[in-house]
């Protein structure tokens, strides 16, 4: 898998979406390494397979590392459709991928009607957000609902504001 041949992709998404368990495993964690494009709807699947706890950490921990350019529009696409539990893991999927094209999606949740994802999005800005996006962090804050919430906001624009020092 390591030496990039060409038939190698193919086969682990094949082992990827159905099998033997502990293959599967194996190679829904090697999408990590080599996945692409093509291995994005199979890392989401695995994601969101019940009672499969092992499985679907194995395929977030892939959606973080997996090296195709696609998946950070792919990742944010998927958030509307998936159910608020996955959702709230993908979007750290988002800030731990840095996906600076996220920040208005994630701003957009930060002040939505589901707590956990309103939590998860500040985590997330607190990962991506730039400088130039601190005015509306503050304004966003202000609407926070709870103290938990009021708190990754604070923590969030923190972060964002110590990027200003950064070279």
């Amino acid at each position: 898998v390591d030496r990039g041949e060409a038939g190698a992709l193919a086969a682990v998404e094949a082992r990827a979406k159905a099998g033997d368990e502990a293959v599967r495993l194996a190679a829904v964690k090697a999408l990590g390494k080599i996945g692409r494009a093509s291995s994005l709807l199979i890392l989401l699947q695995a994601a969101s397979t019940p009672g499969n706890a092992p499985l679907a950490d194995a395929a977030l921990g892939s959606f973080a590392r997996v090296p195709a350019p696609e998946t950070d529009a792919f990742v944010l696409k998927a958030l509307p459709t998936v159910d608020p539990a996955l959702r709230v893991k993908l979007i750290a999927v988002l800030g731990g991928r840095k996906a600076e094209n996220a920040t208005a999606e994630l701003m957009r949740l930060a002040t939505g009607s589901d707590l956990e994802v309103s939590k998860a999005a500040w985590r997330a800005l607190g990962l991506i957000a730039s400088p130039a996006d601190l005015p509306q962090l503050l304004r966003l804050a202000s609407a926070a609902r709870d103290d938990d919430t009021r708190t990754l906001a604070d923590r969030a624009i923190v972060t964002t504001s110590m990027k200003v020092l950064e070279p």
